[in-house]
């Protein structure tokens, strides 16, 4: 999956590893993320590993990444956490026929 701020576009990939840097860095916990702020930082490991998958050089710092969000991007960054963490199979429901099982 990809997002664009501030006119760039990272590839996001949401791996156990970014989980555990983003626990272990931020305190963050997947199954509780309290706020805004976690969700972004939580996008910021996503996007650093999503380099990393991409072998892309990561260069932009936790400040850098938090000051190019807007707060009206919030809506659409916690919409991208959502599909990246759900199990929603609305992907391969689209491709099917109406009434198809």
């Amino acid at each position: 999956m990809r997002i664009e701020l501030g006119g760039e576009q990272y590839t996001l990939r949401a791996t156990m590893l970014a989980v555990q840097e983003a626990e272990q860095k931020e305190g963050i916990q997947l199954h509780s993320i309290e706020g805004l702020v976690d969700t972004a930082k939580l996008l910021y490991y996503f996007a650093k590993h999503g380099a990393k998958a991409e072998r892309e050089k990561f260069t932009v710092s936790m400040s850098t990444w938090l000051e190019g969000i807007e707060l009206n991007q919030l809506h659409y960054l916690t919409q991208v956490l959502s599909s990246l963490i759900s199990e929603d199979d609305s992907t391969e429901a689209e491709g099917k026929k109406k009434g198809e099982r």
